[in-house]
């Protein structure tokens, strides 16, 4: 297919610091559209976006998109999550309802845990909520009295 060579363009284009983050979240979420299967093409994208002169930049949305295309490509790449939940955390006061429930997604797309206090801050400051514990159940969230 023709993504194919656009992906590994893009990914050396990303090795030579050619891309800011929101350039390489949209790169990232548009091949996770395509139904983009080369997980070591996108693998060279998390990892650039994941260096702190791009990462240090990078706005809660962006965070969420890849978080979001990482879920849709089942791909488990928990140094990425955790770089991208670091974002989340920092930017928790201007990350919209969407992107947190993203980026839970995505995490539950990849049966990875969401950080404990990613998803706390976010019931208490967005729900106003307290007492939710993670429930590894299929139900997922309980809420405790």
């Amino acid at each position: 297919s023709i993504i194919s060579p656009l992906a590994f363009k893009a990914a050396e284009l990303s090795q030579r610091e050619e891309f800011n983050s929101q350039e390489l979240a949209n790169i990232i979420w548009a091949l996770s559209k395509t139904g983009f299967k080369e997980e070591e093409i996108v693998s060279v994208l998390t990892t650039e976006i994941c260096k702190p002169y791009v990462s240090d930049h990078a706005t809660s949305q962006e965070a969420a998109n890849v978080l979001y295309a990482l879920g849709r490509m089942h791909i488990r790449d928990e140094e990425t999550f955790s770089c991208m939940n670091a974002v989340l955390m920092r930017q928790l006061d201007k990350s919209t309802t969407q992107a947190i429930a993203n980026a839970l997604w995505a995490h539950d797309s990849v049966d990875l845990q969401p950080p404990r206090l990613l998803f706390d801050s976010w019931a208490k400051e967005k729900l106003d909520i307290v007492g939710l514990y993670l429930d590894n159940g299929t139900n997922g969230i309980e809420i405790k009295d």
